[in-house]
């Protein structure tokens, strides 16, 4: 989640390690960006279809973002023994 500095690594390591890679952006921009660092797939979070069309499927999905989101939908997205990791976080205020 988050195609920005961190996420765009994360694609990029993902992608070397042998991992099918789906990007997650509140950007359809961002899509071509993700699938040149190598995305297999991208899910526009947006579009609540495409969020229900991922559900259950993912094994992990690593959160780059520091911004408020609805989780539920990211958990939804889980299989039932997949991971939610956060790597991004919001600085104190």
């Amino acid at each position: 989640m988050g195609i920005g500095g961190l996420g765009h690594l994360a694609i990029q390591f993902a992608h070397v390690f042998g991992a099918e890679v789906t990007a997650f952006s509140t950007s359809a921009a961002k899509e071509e960006e993700a699938r040149a660092l190598g995305a297999h797939h991208f899910v526009n979070t947006r579009e609540s279809k495409a969020m229900k069309d991922v559900a259950g499927s993912m094994d992990f999905i690593l959160s780059t973002i520091n911004a408020d989101q609805d989780w539920g939908v990211y958990v939804a997205a889980l299989r039932p023994t997949g991971t939610l990791c956060f790597v991004g976080f919001r600085p104190p205020r």
